[in-house]
C-alpha cells in the first residue's frame, strides 16, 4: 500500500516528503485503525514535540493520504505561525 501511495504521489504531487510523513504514521497506526482519533492523537503528539510548521506538514500529507486511501476523515486545522 505505502509503495503505491509513493507513486500516487510521484504523480500527483511534488512534495515527496509527504510519503516520508506518512510511512512515519504507519508506523505508529495500523491501516486498519486509521480513524479520527488516531489521527488527532499522531497529530497533537507532533503539535506537542515539533514545530508549528513542521505539525502542519504531517496535517497536509495526511490530508493527502486520506484522499489516496478515499476516506472521509475530518483532520485538525492547521496551526497558525508566529
Amino acid at each position: 500500500m505505502i509503495e503505491k501511495f509513493k507513486q500516487y504521489i510521484q504523480l500527483n504531487y511534488s512534495n515527496l516528503t509527504y510519503y516520508d510523513r506518512v510511512r512515519e504514521f504507519l508506523e505508529e497506526v495500523s491501516l486498519e485503525n486509521i480513524s479520527e482519533e488516531t489521527i488527532n492523537k499522531f497529530i497533537l503528539n507532533k503539535k506537542e514535540t515539533k514545530a508549528i510548521e513542521t505539525a502542519n506538514l504531517y496535517i497536509k500529507a495526511l490530508r493527502v493520504f486520506l484522499k489516496f486511501l478515499k476516506k472521509d476523515i475530518e483532520l485538525p486545522n492547521y496551526s497558525k505561525t508566529g
